[in-house]
């Protein structure tokens, strides 16, 4: 019996000491994405919180704090609002307040800036430095612009012991250092801050008396009652698809693994300062170059309409921990399934031997009745071709208006023959090698025939709908139907491609990104939500100005609703589009260009309606990271294989194998996007030198092969 009393005390006593661990709970992270983007783009976010021992909260289509989330979450990131091409919503004076309640109940915030060379993120900077201000914290975001050189850098480097570097960045006493992206903050005297820098030995350059390093990053942990940290956006971009063209090249491996370290290391700071561990914070110094700036010199409070904060509004809340996450052997079988599946003989073969694809203008691009690029020439289609055949180039998609196929008014007789000659011109050269082409939409027609639309900045644009059944039928389904029933006059086309990028016109643009409340969509949504919603309440909806639907769907917790009724339309427009192409040519395939990964419901809809299992649709993006989102993106019930845009100048002659090795691991390979560079007399211009464009033929030729 004493012996039974022992064991139980010892269990007791072990149970007891271990009940802290038993009851200790992740910290819980709520991400605010303005631009409120698709979860498997918020992953990259999401990836340095879990790695440090979170559980990160994100609602997709309520991008506004609520009273619950002070009471239920730890922390809070908050991202700028602004994606390519989105005017997303904005940073509000309820969240600044909310934020304010956040700081006093001693539950961490961190505030991912937007660059200050993107003027769309002026708002949401200046929204940031105005919760700074109000808590009297002497730290602002910086709106200087890398021209304008400011010479406290210096001071800042040797007032803080806490600065972490790579490599080795050396400057003379008579140089200054550029701000904007290298500096984005700003420390003036009187703040208590806890400041890690980064810099990279790349890109660096000098231009006069200023010195522009490479990429940097900047960080600073600053408060009093709780943790609130101030990091780049752009540092994320390690992590996940970059939400951004071009904005980092993420193929360089070493720079990718020293941001996501840095970003990490970070991460797990600011987690051990929410657990309790005290900030190593440094008064920064007085220096006349650390002065302090008056109210009136600091960000005045931009002009943006308040949205009503309210309680939880159902939307569904997607959730990222160590638990859930997409390790290789999940990538590894989602791979392996896509592959049993296909049966397309294009599509098979892309996978067997990777995508080696150029994007080119094969027709005239016009523009306001006169032509802004010209047609190829036949020398050109020439020399193209033969570059095909000795790079091993086994894709040419193109703007090649397939439009002129059809009864469309704007395309005249004699250009419709000149877009003939050019297409049995390019099948006819493309035989003699391995490389077939998809042809891809002009989207004249798109510029000319505008219809309105509103977007998230409450501006009326002039755009089509994209629930135009009229212009779908004469801008899709009658072209492109007709082009099927002659392929055979083509024997090397093999497919089509939809472009959605407008050509710098901001209001096509905005519709790419479903910024689109017009009253025909307003119609459509009545109209198809009857049964789910209130008969009154979808009335309000149709009788609210346009300007201010998006806001009412917010408020009412029906965005979910309207997204994705819009979405299954189009879906249901691309799958017919799909059904009648097959019913002429079964094996054609499909590709769709967008600048970043599919993020609204038109791109989604698209997307579902065009792939299928047996036959993927070729996915043309500038995603340096996009194996991860491909595995999310068949949860939806999408099957892509993705390809990288590139630009020869942005690889050094020596990279080309390293950047292949990377091109076989996250992507199904790659598309040079600008096949007029490959026509330059001067010949083809890399990062390091230039070389001809029968050097380049090779230099792809032996460091492509699978």
């Amino acid at each position: 019996m004493r012996r039974l009393r022992r064991i139980c005390f010892v269990l007791f006593f072990l149970f007891t000491l271990n009940l802290p661990l038993i009851h200790a709970q992740a910290p819980r992270f709520l991400v605010i994405h303005k631009a409120m983007p698709d979860e498997s783009l918020v992953a990259g976010y999401a990836q340095p919180w879990i790695d440090a021992g979170c559980e990160v909260d994100y609602r997709r289509y309520h991008p506004y704090l609520t009273q619950s989330d002070v009471e239920n979450y730890d922390a809070l990131l908050l991202l700028g609002g602004t994606m390519p091409l989105v005017a997303s919503a904005r940073i509000t004076r309820d969240d600044v307040e909310l934020m304010k309640k956040f700081y006093a109940a001693g539950k961490g915030i961190v505030l991912a800036f937007p660059s200050s060379l993107d003027r769309r993120g002026s708002d949401d900077r200046w929204a940031m430095n105005q919760f700074l201000r109000e808590l009297r914290l002497n730290i602002e975001i910086s709106e200087l612009h890398a021209h304008q050189p400011d010479m406290h850098y210096r001071s800042l480097m040797q007032a803080f012991g806490i600065v972490r570097r790579h490599g080795q960045w050396t400057h003379s006493r008579t140089d200054s250092i550029a701000l904007g992206e290298t500096m984005p903050l700003r420390i003036l005297r009187g703040a208590n801050v806890e400041l890690v820098a980064e810099s990279y030995p790349v890109a660096s350059f000098k231009k006069g008396k200023v010195t522009y390093p490479g990429p940097f990053q900047l960080s600073a942990i600053t408060g009093k009652s709780a943790p609130i940290l101030l990091i780049p956006e752009k540092a994320f971009h390690a992590f996940g698809p970059v939400p951004e063209r071009n904005a980092m090249p993420l193929f360089n491996n070493t720079l990718r693994q020293n941001t996501a370290e840095f970003v990490k290391a970070i991460a797990i700071r600011f987690v051990k300062i929410l657990e309790g561990q005290k900030m190593m914070l440094t008064p920064v110094i007085a220096s006349s170059a650390l002065e302090s700036r008056s109210d009136s010199e600091l960000p005045v409070w931009p002009a943006l309409q308040s949205v009503p904060t309210v309680d939880f509004l159902p939307v569904k809340i997607h959730t990222f921990s160590i638990d859930n996450q997409v390790n290789e052997r999940d990538l590894q079988q989602s791979d392996s399934y896509l592959s049993d599946k296909v049966t397309s003989p294009v599509i098979k073969k892309f996978m067997h031997d990777g995508i080696k694809a150029v994007w080119g203008r094969l027709t005239d691009l016009q523009h306001d009745n006169r032509v802004i690029a010209n047609a190829k020439s036949l020398h050109e289609l020439d020399l193209l071709s033969t570059f095909f055949k000795n790079s091993g180039t086994n894709l040419f998609w193109s703007i090649a208006t397939p439009q002129a196929f059809g009864d469309d008014p704007l395309y005249s007789p004699s250009e419709k023959d000149k877009i003939r000659m050019l297409w049995a011109e390019l099948s006819t050269n493309l035989l003699q090698g391995n490389t077939i082409w998809f042809a891809g939409m002009d989207y004249r027609d798109f510029r000319q025939n505008p219809g309105r639309s509103v977007d998230f900045r409450n501006v009326t644009e002039n755009i089509w709908s994209p629930l135009d059944r009229q212009f779908w039928q004469q801008g899709f389904w009658h072209p492109l139907t007709a082009v099927a029933k002659n392929a055979s006059e083509y024997a090397s086309l093999k497919g089509f491609v939809i472009d959605t990028d407008f050509y710098g016109r901001t209001s096509a643009n905005a519709y790419t990104n479903a910024l689109e409340y017009s009253d025909e969509t307003a119609a459509f949504f009545r109209h198809s939500a009857r049964g789910f919603v209130k008969d009154s309440l979808l009335q309000d909806y149709l009788l609210t100005p346009a300007p201010q639907r998006f806001a009412f769907l917010q408020d009412n917790g029906l965005l979910p609703l309207y997204n994705q009724i819009l979405m299954e339309e189009v879906e249901r427009f691309a799958r017919r589009l799909r059904e009648r192409v097959e019913a002429f040519v079964p094996d054609f395939c499909w590709g769709i260009f967008m600048r970043t990964l599919p993020n609204t419901w038109y791109e989604y809809g698209l997307l579902r309606g065009l792939s299928t299992p047996g036959k993927p649709v070729l996915l043309f993006t500038y995603e340096p990271l996009a194996r991860k989102a491909r595995y999310h993106l068949r949860k939806h019930n999408i099957y892509a294989l993705h390809a990288l845009a590139i630009s020869s100048i942005q690889i050094k002659s020596s990279e080309w194998q390293e950047f292949y090795q990377f091109i076989r691991k996250e992507h199904a390979g790659f598309w040079l996007s600008s096949a007029e560079s490959l026509l330059q007399e001067e010949g083809v211009r890399l990062n390091d030198k230039i070389v001809s464009r029968d050097e380049f033929a090779k230099l792809l030729m032996q460091n492509t092969k699978k």
